[in-house]
């Protein structure tokens, strides 16, 4: 009987001192790229994919950046110069060309600041631009007329072997300056980083065509053209960009659209004065026009971000396409192609849309 009290109590023993071994064990680790599972009173809580990373989610502070796109200029049609040849009559018709100015792609700087508070935020943005283009084009024939454009139904006119050969020249030009003003909210969802942000915008935008006829034997000055518009708008801005991190690399696929909707004053002025005229005959005429407008923005941006964490701040580096439409904003002279070649030549006020398109490449900080 002793020896059979004896047994029992051993198996009691042991199966207590292995009871608390398992006690005593670590729960195990979900295994790596599987979500994370807790129970928690017979409820299951699911906790990712889709709510994982591998960037801590943002705590707020000041962001900043600089860049430049490097862009292009284009109208629905720019025209600089207008030939006529009546020596080569087809069908009973001179021919006739109308040469465009082609702008090439040029640099303008960008830069903003901004602080947030991990969701909201506000920021400053700027960027400007400065880029002209010219053509020439030689009149050694009594057959050839060439005339610049007509900004206010004003041009000048090369007059061929009448007073020897004639280099008529024209120079159009195109600047810019824009402000952003704006507000911003962040959020993350399944992985995207997305900022809705709208605020203030203001633009001067500035266009200038010039032209001149300059006697090639003698190198005077015959004919001068001289005209320029300006824009001055402010108005509403808004828009939304996305960002979403590829794996745990540092980098990240980004996209923007805006839309912006400005008013403000325009003013137009052209003058053209004839050397060659005497002064009781008139030497110059001018005319100037303004008006109240509005003025449609579209814009988009997409590209690639590399970014690397460094303390409590994150620096990154983006490059992207952009493309941009500004509704309504004009051609260098603001007028259309003539319908009419030659001296009578007088193409009519005409605000084409303007288009940039290009790339941008842009560092900042994140702290």
């Amino acid at each position: 009987m002793l020896r059979r009290r004896a047994i029992a109590l051993g198996l009691i023993s042991a199966l207590s001192w292995t009871g608390a071994g398992f006690a005593d064990e670590p729960a195990k680790p979900a295994p790596m790229g599987q979500p994370a599972i807790i129970k928690s009173e017979g409820v299951v809580h699911d906790l990712g994919p889709c709510c994982g990373g591998c960037e801590p989610a943002a705590c707020g502070g000041l962001q900043a950046g600089i860049g430049f796109y490097y862009i292009k200029p284009v109208w629905d049609s720019n025209p600089a110069l207008n030939t006529l040849n009546t020596g080569a009559s087809f069908g009973g018709f001179d021919r006739g060309r109308i040469d465009h100015f082609s702008y090439d792609f040029d640099f303008a700087p960008l830069i903003w600041i901004g602080v947030s508070d991990g969701n909201v935020g506000a920021r400053v943005r700027f960027w400007t631009f400065d880029e002209s283009a010219s053509l020439s084009r030689i009149d050694d024939s009594l057959d050839l007329i060439i005339s610049s454009a007509a900004p206010l139904g004003i041009n000048i006119t090369s007059r061929g072997l009448l007073g020897g050969t004639e280099t008529i020249t024209a120079v159009g030009d195109l600047q810019l300056e824009v402000w952003d003003l704006e507000g911003t909210y962040t959020h993350q969802l399944c992985g995207f980083d997305i900022t809705y942000f709208g605020g203030l915008r203001y633009v001067h935008l500035s266009q200038s065509y010039n032209a001149a006829v300059v006697g090639n034997n003698t190198g005077i000055l015959l004919q001068a053209l001289s005209s320029g518009h300006n824009l001055n708008v402010a108005g509403l801005t808004g828009g939304v960009e996305t960002r979403r991190a590829i794996g745990c690399t540092g980098l990240a696929v980004y996209g923007s659209s805006r839309a912006s909707l400005l008013y403000g004053h325009s003013r137009q002025t052209a003058v053209a004065v004839d050397f060659t005229q005497e002064v009781e005959q008139g030497i110059g005429k001018g005319a100037d026009t303004s008006r109240e407008d509005l003025l449609p923005i579209l814009e988009a941006e997409l590209g690639v971000e590399y970014s690397a964490n460094m303390g409590s701040s994150t620096l990154f580096i983006q490059a992207g396409l952009v493309g941009q439409v500004w509704f309504g904003a004009g051609n260098n002279s603001r007028s259309s192609s003539p319908d009419v070649l030659g001296p009578a030549a007088g193409g009519t006020i005409s605000d084409d849309n303007l288009g940039f398109f290009g790339f941008v490449i842009a560092g900042g900080i994140r702290y």
